[in-house]
């Protein structure tokens, strides 16, 4: 199982299992990472497996979708393979499975993210998750069970140090979607 990212820049790239944080368990970020930044994502389970999907069947391949993050930490070396390395942080990709009871919403409603309380992050359309889909399926085989995130904005930085609190929730919900802290 991949999880195949469409990044905001248009580029495709993917990242093992090993990332993936399902149950929101609190990210404790390795003493060597010194920079942290995240993405908002609008992700879905592959259903069935495909190559080259053509727009008006991609509905058919994916399942219901749904928003995480994803955390990069940051190099200041700039080499292909501290990249690779970032990709591949364990349990840096926050895409929950299965949805806690009340965090649920109708597909189109309005989801915020906040960090320590504030507001930093609205979103409020799927549109662009189909095209995103078929684009990144000319370049990865999908298979059922992968999941396909797209990034929602850039990557924004965190600020180093202490304990950051991440919750995103959709409108209307008591229950949020997304609710652990990031420790560093």
């Amino acid at each position: 199982m991949n999880i195949v990212v469409k990044t905001a820049n248009g580029f495709t790239l993917t990242r093992p299992d090993t990332t993936w944080e399902r149950y929101n368990r609190d990210f404790y970020v390795p003493e060597f990472i010194q920079r942290l930044s995240w993405a908002p994502v609008l992700f879905a389970p592959v259903t069935h497996a495909g190559k080259f999907i053509q727009p008006q069947f991609a509905a058919n391949y994916f399942g219901k979708l749904c928003y995480g993050i994803l955390f990069y930490p940051q190099d200041d070396s700039q080499t292909p393979e501290a990249f690779a390395q970032a990709c591949c942080l364990n349990h840096s990709s926050f895409l929950a499975d299965p949805v806690p009871d009340g965090a649920d919403a109708p597909a189109g409603t309005p989801f915020t993210f906040h960090i320590d309380g504030k507001e930093a992050f609205k979103a409020d359309a799927i549109d662009g998750f189909v095209p995103a889909f078929v684009s990144a399926s000319t370049r990865v085989l999908f298979r059922a069970g992968d999941i396909v995130a797209l990034e929602l904005a850039p990557r924004m930085p965190l600020t180093a140090g202490g304990t950051i609190s991440f919750k995103g929730i959709y409108d209307g919900c008591k229950v949020p979607l997304i609710d652990f802290q990031v420790i560093m």
